[in-house]
């Protein structure tokens, strides 16, 4: 008896461990999720203004595979090796262009990823913006 009641009480303080810093892992994981998206983000920004600054015009392309390859080629940057996020650019209607990067929606349902996205726009002037989450 002594031994169950000692199991239980392992057990049961695990748990309760497990439960009260869970919030803190799922933050650390976040955060270096966070750190992915936004440094490619701001790769593809200075590779726009790059771009922009040679040819007076942005690359715009979709969330899609070979739109994505096609995009990253024209500003000579390379083609992240996860399949986690996606990232798009596009014209917003004042002529500006937004540059995105979010969770893919597969990994969002495969590995329980939040549905992280975090764009930057970039003035028709070639000046980009701070970037801004939205979670």
């Amino acid at each position: 008896m002594k031994v169950i009641t000692s199991l239980n009480w392992v057990v049961g303080s695990l748990l309760l461990l497990l439960a009260v810093s869970w919030p803190l892992i799922d933050k650390v994981l976040t955060n270096s999720e966070h750190a992915v998206i936004e440094t490619t983000v701001q790769n593809l920004v200075t590779a726009q203004q790059t771009h922009h600054s040679i040819r007076e015009d942005y690359v715009v392309f979709a969330a899609n595979e070979r739109d994505m390859q096609t995009g990253f080629g024209k500003l000579d940057v390379a083609v992240p090796a996860s399949v986690n996020f996606i990232y798009e650019s596009y014209r917003a209607e004042d002529g500006a262009v937004v540059v995105l990067g979010r969770a893919s929606p597969a990994a969002i349902v495969r590995e329980r990823m939040p549905p992280l996205a975090y764009s930057v726009r970039i003035g028709p002037d070639g000046h980009a913006e701070e970037g801004e989450w939205q979670e």
